[in-house]
């Protein structure tokens, strides 16, 4: 976390689900400038609390969340089937496990213990499996843009709540 310059890669094994759970498949992320903000702000913004690493010093060290689509693999939650394809938050890892929560038929919530008290968007997972139109062809820019809309209301708001810090033009690059 102090280095975001070093790297390692750690070799887990899942453990077995529980009532309720569902075990992700990760099937692409995408890994941008905003995840470099994830690691500078890491501790700040509470970002390195989404994902819990392990190895050796795990207290050292910290897992960039990054945005992209995973598959249901196994399922232990009635609500939720194999063969699902979920869009959202991820550790860039091969699996993840969740506990859906707030299911409806476009998104579902993870109701994880240690993500509950995390901000609601980045614990929110969108459905596309049943999203009219969907189309795996577009996953890679969805991944990139789909995350800057809420960036960029988040900007409009702080800038226009400041007085636009007394500036004539915004240039946004």
């Amino acid at each position: 976390k102090a280095d975001i310059t070093q790297s390692r890669i750690i070799e887990t094994r899942c453990q077995p689900i529980t009532d309720g759970e569902v075990l992700l498949k990760i099937d692409r992320f995408a890994f941008t400038a905003n995840n470099i903000t994830y690691a500078v702000m890491g501790d700040y913004l509470r970002y390195w609390q989404f994902f819990a690493p392990s190895g050796d010093n795990p207290e050292h060290w910290g897992i960039i969340p990054v945005w992209g689509f995973a598959d249901v693999i196994e399922s232990n939650n009635d609500g939720i089937l194999v063969g699902e394809r979920l869009f959202g938050y991820f550790p860039p890892a091969t699996t993840l496990v969740i506990k859906p929560v707030r299911v409806s038929g476009s998104s579902l919530m993870d109701g994880s213990d240690h993500r509950a008290h995390l901000p609601p968007s980045y614990n929110l997972y969108q459905r596309v499996t049943y999203e009219a139109g969907y189309d795996r062809a577009y996953d890679n820019p969805r991944m990139l843009l789909a995350v800057l809309h809420l960036t960029a209301f988040c900007i409009q708001d702080m800038l226009a709540s400041n007085d636009w810090y007394g500036a004539e033009q915004v240039v946004i690059i």
